[in-house]
């Protein structure tokens, strides 16, 4: 039995990496030729004072906000209209009322309140900012419980969550839940590009990254191992897939985890596309791309890319920017037009004006 797993891995194996032709099927294609600008971005050191191990950032074009893990306080909050001054630091980690584990996405909305998706905590929050006698606090204005394996919990105006989970039954690509925490529907194909792949696989090898439109009625998914992304309605119905600038599809191995074969990431092999959340904007998309980059062992930025995309919310390419300093995290001022970089390894976060 083991031998004849062997031989079906090695099979898979081969079936992946062979000369053959291979496509997403009604995918629209484009290349860096179609951007309407290329240029270079210098960037300027923002005066953050000391930031200990930063992970993310997010902007909502007025308060620039750093997630900060293994810290009491989750969240360190500066004002982007005040040079960046900062304004305090919010939300305690904790299962308490108002409190959080972590701090995987904020989504905002046109009243200053926003939404924070905790996958260790398995819940979305809701909150508004309250600043009292110059003292920074949050009030908690929702809370619905999401179960830890959704990756990615995007709230729309539908009052549907949508959520993209690792799950292998039933095989969909969505669970789509109420604002009660309770499934609704489960929806959705993961892409096909010519190779069948089992769903233990497919759900690492299509890792994807979400960005809902501030009107919260649709949202993009940027794949990690390919450059793919596709764009969704309010109810997770696919409207279109582009494939590019450089169609490249997945490299892996399998591995046995468990009862099923999982995704083997292949040091210098594995290619990485759109590595982290994009950002949605009114009519604009910003997206940090790895360019289809390995990630040599043993290097201390390889998981850090320096070359930044902006779509339409069509799909249009728009601008391609590289930039003098690698980030691993985005987060966009629209109405200032700056795109703010966060780089871990140097604990600071760069300003790009485009």
């Amino acid at each position: 039995m083991i031998r004849l797993l062997s031989l079906v891995f090695a099979l898979f194996v081969w079936s992946c990496n062979k000369s053959q032709k291979l496509s997403f099927p009604h995918s629209k294609q484009f290349s860096v030729k179609d951007f309407k600008k290329e240029d270079y971005l210098h960037g300027e050191i923002l005066d953050l004072g000391l930031l200990v191990s930063p992970i993310s950032i997010f902007c909502n074009n007025s308060n620039l906000f750093v997630y900060q893990a293994g810290q009491d306080t989750l969240l360190t909050v500066y004002s982007t209209r005040e040079n960046y001054k900062k304004m305090g630091r919010a939300i305690s980690q904790g299962m308490g009322p108002g409190e959080l584990m972590t701090v995987n996405r904020m989504d905002f909305n046109s009243d200053g309140s926003f939404w924070v998706h905790d996958v260790m905590g398995g819940q979305l929050k809701k909150f508004q900012l309250l600043l009292n006698d110059g003292k920074l606090d949050v009030k908690v204005l929702d809370h619905i419980k999401i179960p830890g394996t959704a990756l990615n919990a995007v709230y729309l105006n539908s009052d549907l969550i949508i959520t993209t989970t690792r799950e292998i039954v039933p095989p969909t690509r969505f669970s789509i839940y109420d604002k009660l925490g309770r499934i609704t529907e489960q929806k959705g194909a993961y892409p096909y590009y010519g190779t069948e792949i089992p769903v233990s696989v497919a759900v690492e090898v299509f890792s994807a990254w979400a960005a809902a439109h501030p009107l919260k009625n649709k949202f993009v998914l940027a794949y990690e191992y390919t450059d793919l992304l596709e764009f969704y309605d309010s109810t997770a119905t696919l409207i279109k897939r582009l494939h590019g600038p450089d169609h490249f599809f997945p490299v892996f191995e399998l591995k046995q985890r468990g009862n099923y074969p999982v995704m083997k990431r292949l040091y210098d092999k594995t290619k990485y596309a759109y590595p982290v959340k994009p950002v949605g904007g009114d009519e604009m998309i910003c997206f940090l791309y790895a360019d289809g980059k390995t990630v040599p062992k043993g290097d201390d930025e390889a998981d850090h890319f320096n070359k930044v995309i902006f779509t339409d919310w069509n799909g249009n390419p728009l601008a391609l920017y590289e930039l003098n300093k690698k980030i691993i995290s985005i987060a966009v001022d629209w109405t200032a037009r700056k795109i703010y970089g966060l780089n871990r390894n140097e604990a600071k976060v760069f300003a790009f004006s485009f």
